[in-house]
């Protein structure tokens, strides 16, 4: 099984033999996110999480790469998954004066925490919430306030991008549904692509010996490159960095990719 829509560490720590990562594992969600942080002299940051698998593992791998950036957690505590107002968890970080609010959850808590900034009347220096804002969705619910968002994607289309494959993907799909592709809908194409390689390089239909070969495997698809650890965790894909400005998406990070500069209020 390719795991195309999943990226918690834990799945990779119950010694299943036949299951294998696509995503960038959700302790490494915020990476390059972080980075941008400590280029820009922040000193600090508020992380908080839904109590879900993979939103822990955000969490937790952001406190921990924080520390190792040098970056002070002012706050770090989780909330009940499916809370639907979430003032009170917001009020506590404008309490601790982090310059930087994360937010480690999915599309609902993404939304939720922005409403809840504009309850309170804060505007930290940057707001990153995980998955939500790579969705245009997120736009069309929050209208003019989705602008100075951050966010993780594991794939954007956008000119310029050079992955074999990835224009006549992105044009295929709004051929056949009218919209632009999420990061959700070409990772499983590349999934796909990915399984097929790894049929054709074993020569069968063999569960053996396509296990054997995607454990080994080196390949791109198009979403970047994939390869695994022993236990099938993803070791050479990574998110890009995505931030909305003036109501559309742009890359923020990495330098080689980025197609504007990242704005802080």
């Amino acid at each position: 099984m390719l795991v195309s829509g999943a990226s918690a560490d834990s799945l990779w720590q119950k010694g299943y033999k036949y299951v294998f990562g696509v995503y960038a594992p959700a302790s490494k969600y915020t990476l390059g996110f972080l980075e941008l942080l400590v280029k820009n002299d922040f000193k600090n940051v508020a992380i908080i999480y839904a109590d879900d698998a993979f939103s822990k593992d955000i969490a937790s791998g952001t406190k921990k790469w924080a520390e190792r950036f040098g970056l002070k957690t002012a706050l770090y505590e989780s909330f009940k998954k499916d809370t639907g107002n979430l003032d009170f968890i917001v009020l506590k970080a404008k309490a601790s004066k982090a310059q930087a609010l994360i937010v480690c959850g999915h599309f609902d808590e993404a939304i939720n925490v922005r409403q809840s900034l504009k309850k309170i009347n804060w505007h930290p220096k940057a707001y990153f919430a995980s998955v939500g804002p790579a969705l245009s969705s997120f736009r069309d619910k929050l209208k003019s306030d989705v602008n100075y968002t951050f966010s993780a994607s594991q794939w954007e289309h956008y000119k310029g991008a050079r992955l074999p494959g990835c224009k006549e993907f992105y044009d295929a799909y709004h051929k056949a549904y009218n919209d632009a592709p999420s990061y959700h809908a070409a990772t499983a194409y590349a999934g796909g692509q990915l399984i097929e390689a790894a049929i054709k390089k074993a020569g069968k239909i063999d569960r053996e010996k396509i296990r054997l070969v995607l454990l080994s495997m080196d390949a791109v698809s198009i979403i970047g490159r994939y390869s695994v650890d022993r236990r099938g965790m993803q070791i050479k894909h990574f998110n890009v960095i995505i931030q909305w400005q003036n109501g559309a998406k742009e890359v923020v990070w990495p330098e080689e990719l980025k197609t504007a500069e990242p704005v802080f209020r």
